[in-house]
């Protein structure tokens, strides 16, 4: 659902046309899971991180 939101939201800011540029969209879209996905990563490391540090 979110990626849909995201698709939706490129191509009117970007203003894409998808006859011609969906590459272009399909890999914005790449990137943004990519990066979504190394953020909630480094997210949850540190919450772990300072998890641990209050154990100690």
């Amino acid at each position: 659902m979110k990626l849909a939101i995201v698709a939706v939201a490129f191509r009117q800011f970007f203003l894409v046309d998808l006859r011609r540029e969906w590459p272009r969209l399909v890999a914005s879209l790449l990137i943004y899971l990519a990066a979504s996905w190394v953020l909630l990563r480094v997210y949850a490391y540190f919450v772990l991180m300072m998890v641990r540090m209050q154990l100690d």
